[in-house]
């Protein structure tokens, strides 16, 4: 389980796995975070998928809760799709369900989940740094972790993308807490604590 302020903090974790087996990513985030550099930058919040997908044991991305725009241009959207990106957007996962939602997620040896509290529906998670309507509520991110326990072994879980200067009465902070004491209970309940999860 691993914490922080910026996604970028999910590309070493994912060199971590390095001669550990191939992974799909579970990514869970309003943008699609596809970008080669910004601002000079190659290791940012933009580019963590981009990044991923370089490395060889990353066989797989799905995007869940796509909502914004935000540093994606057609090209980022065209590379990811020739990468072979699965991208599911918030509104499918409100009208379809969860259970629609991880019939699209391929089947790996492995997955990583990392959540952008910007999926998070603003009215529980307001502290982001580019807040947008139409997030997924807290129950849904809690049973995508469950099903996603139940397709495989879970590598890691991250939470990323909290920025308490923007929070507000601590609410996205409290959402975020509760929400990787859920996401542990769900890995528990479905036995990835042990030989099944470990890496």
């Amino acid at each position: 389980v691993a914490l922080g302020t910026d996604e970028g903090g999910t590309i070493p974790i994912l060199r971590a796995y390095d001669g550990h087996g191939s992974m799909c990513v579970v990514h869970v985030d309003a943008h699609i975070d596809w970008r080669d550099t910004r601002h000079g930058q190659r290791g940012g919040y933009c580019s963590v998928m981009r990044r991923a997908s370089e490395m060889p044991w990353v066989k797989a991305i799905t995007h869940i809760g796509l909502r914004g725009v935000g540093s994606a241009r057609r090209q980022e959207v065209d590379d990811a799709r020739s990468f072979g990106d699965v991208f599911i957007r918030a509104r499918d996962v409100h009208r379809q369900g969860i259970g629609s939602c991880l019939e699209r997620i391929p089947a790996a040896d492995r997955y990583l989940i990392t959540i952008d509290a910007d999926a998070l529906d603003t009215a529980i998670a307001p502290g982001v740094l580019f807040p947008s309507p139409g997030g997924l509520a807290f129950d849904e991110i809690t049973d995508l972790v469950t099903g996603i326990a139940g397709k495989g072994a879970v590598a890691g879980i991250n939470l990323f993308e909290i920025r308490p200067e923007r929070d507000v009465n601590g609410l996205t902070a409290k959402t975020g807490a509760q929400l990787v004491i859920h996401c542990i209970a769900a890995l528990a309940r479905g036995s990835q604590f042990g030989e099944r999860g470990t890496p």
